[in-house]
């Protein structure tokens, strides 16, 4: 008896995340999370200095071919498969594909008009879906001067040239490569596409080598400190789960509870549908440092705070005031055609 060897293939699960991604994304709203990057020629820069292959006067910008040379000379098809991959037809897993950049990368004319082109091509992507069967990610690179495409802000612009030389009123004009970002959210969150870009501009042995000396420094810590104090901090810990978790699901219930309508129905009818015309925008303006934000944090909310939490409590103040905006109009166009109806 002749038994047929079956052919095995090795697919990649994809995580729960990813998963959910796919199933919760619909038309208009894809699950793309985009970001961008931009990379000034200062060659007096260490890190540009690594990332342009560029003369002494900081004339050239980043180009496909050198993105390329760096992707493998930093071996990222072997440290992160999954960018090479696409969705397979069995529901949860991957199928890896060839790797060819020029799948993915692709290089576009620089528009000198601050902000504004960015902004559009920002919303363009966010607002198009991927062929996940043909790819999971896309780059756009694109040269221009300094501060021209509005990345890099203009005080940010005039610190590098004064950095360049402080004493020089002409300058040769520094030029910017401009990197967009984009990728399905089955591909990875922010900390996996966090470790492949540190792997990429080879950080990564930096951020290592922090981790392992923070991770070593409480170890040490931890062995200096009591068994009474070791046992009083776990009991905290353990009080501090359990009463805080009757909390959040009081707090939770009481809104489930006392809120009559849900809050967002009141935006998704005052929208379209019809792709890009569902009316996401992307706007940002330049409020503060990171070294400020971090003293914010510290003010605020103590130690423990971090700058994480100055973005949520941010995100979730503009999310308030448009929800109260919304409810605003509702109640002022209720009210008008209320008077119509009763002049009638």
């Amino acid at each position: 008896v002749l038994l047929e060897k079956k052919r095995v293939l090795l697919k990649k699960r994809m995580t729960p995340i990813g998963r959910f991604s796919l199933k919760s994304e619909t038309a208009s709203n894809p699950s793309i999370p985009t970001f961008f990057m931009a990379l000034s020629s200062n060659p007096t820069t260490p890190s540009n200095a690594i990332l342009h292959n560029q003369n002494n006067d900081g004339q050239s910008s980043m180009t496909v071919k050198e993105f390329e040379s760096l992707w493998y000379e930093r071996n990222i098809p072997t440290l992160h498969p999954r960018f090479h991959s696409k969705v397979s037809s069995i529901d949860g897993y991957f199928d890896f594909i060839p790797v060819e950049m020029k799948r993915h990368v692709k290089e576009t004319l620089s528009l000198n008009m601050y902000r504004e082109d960015l902004k559009k091509r920002v919303e363009t992507f966010v607002s198009s879906a991927i062929d996940v069967k043909d790819k999971l990610w896309e780059l756009q690179i694109s040269s221009g001067e300094l501060g021209s495409s509005g990345a890099i802000s203009r005080k940010k612009v005039e610190e590098i040239y004064k950095e360049k030389d402080p004493k020089s009123e002409r300058i040769k004009p520094l030029n910017e490569s401009l990197l967009l970002f984009r990728c399905h959210h089955s591909l990875g969150d922010g900390v996996s596409l966090t470790a492949a870009l540190g792997d990429l501009f080879d950080e990564a042995q930096l951020i290592k080598d922090m981790i392992q000396k923070e991770i070593q420094k409480r170890k040490d810590k931890l062995r200096k400190t009591g068994f009474l104090k070791k046992l009083l901090r776990k009991i905290q810990k353990i009080l501090w789960f359990v009463f805080g978790s009757i909390q959040a699901l009081m707090k939770h219930a009481y809104l489930v509870l006392s809120a009559t309508t849900n809050p967002f129905l009141q935006v998704i009818d005052k929208s379209s549908f019809d792709g890009l015309a569902c009316g996401r925008t992307i706007s940002w303006c330049d409020v503060a440092s990171v070294e400020e934000v971090k003293q914010v944090a510290k003010k605020l909310g103590g130690k423990n705070a971090t700058v994480n939490d100055v973005f949520v409590s941010c995100v979730s103040a503009a999310v308030a005031r448009q929800l109260a905006e919304h409810r605003r109009n509702t109640i002022k166009n209720k009210s008008g055609s209320e008077t119509k109806s009763s002049s009638k």
